[in-house]
């Protein structure tokens, strides 16, 4: 067992183990929602056939608000940073120094003016009327 883990092991299992079970409880959510859902649209499905609709079916519709809610409720890792500090605009040039990164100050390049749509360049030439 790697050392970092021996070290979060001694230091609280129950916090590793309530961890461990959580992440597991949130990894199987998506899984509970299809689920759920599958059962939700074969009882639809058996009500648009003249059957009663299932006792259950309310029940289902229930969980499956609750499990999507939970689901959007569970913490999940951001790609996008929630701050800006000074340090994320810094980078690493290839002699391993650190410098800022090159921000253009010159106004972005306008297209010319003189090209339009009647004057651009046709692909195919014109057909010919008959």
């Amino acid at each position: 067992m790697p050392a970092v883990l021996r070290i979060l092991w001694q230091s609280g299992r129950a916090v590793v183990t309530w961890g461990l079970f959580l992440r597991l409880v949130v990894a199987m959510l998506p899984f509970g929602i299809a689920k759920i859902a599958a059962y939700i649209l074969n009882d639809i499905a058996e009500v648009i056939r003249g059957h009663a609709l299932a006792a259950n079916f309310w029940h289902l519709v229930a969980a499956e608000v609750v499990l999507n809610v939970s689901s959007a409720s569970s913490p999940e890792p951001s790609t996008t940073p929630t701050h800006s500090s000074p340090i994320d605009t810094l980078s690493t040039s290839a002699s391993g120094s650190w410098s800022r990164p090159h921000v253009s100050t010159s106004p972005p390049t306008k297209i010319p003016s003189s090209t339009t749509a009647s004057n651009a360049p046709a692909c195919r030439p014109p057909i010919a009327s008959r």
